[in-house]
């Protein structure tokens, strides 16, 4: 009668290792990918839905006078500014 002896192949525990390795640097570099790109995208395009959303135009209104003002702060804003500055000792 003849023996046959299957011998397993060779288990090479080193390679599982490495693949940790490699495994754990691609998922930081894919955290690190959303953390940059991801979350700021998100937040634009909620600031750009909240502009989307349909509202009432409303027209200013103002005041002609201090007496239609309603009590409300009236700033006046001169025509021309003199922005020539000199000092003199």
């Amino acid at each position: 009668m003849t023996t046959v002896v299957n011998n397993p192949s060779p288990n090479n525990e080193r390679a599982r290792g490495s693949e940790f390795v490699i495994g754990a640097i691609v998922f930081l570099i894919v955290v690190i990918l959303l953390v940059f790109y991801g979350f700021p995208t998100l937040r634009r395009m909620a600031a750009i839905e909240s502009l989307q959303t349909p509202q009432t135009p409303q027209t200013p209104q103002t005041p002609q006078t201090p007496e239609d003002n309603d009590g409300g702060t009236n700033i006046n804003v001169p025509d021309e500014v003199d922005i020539n500055v000199n000092t003199t000792r």
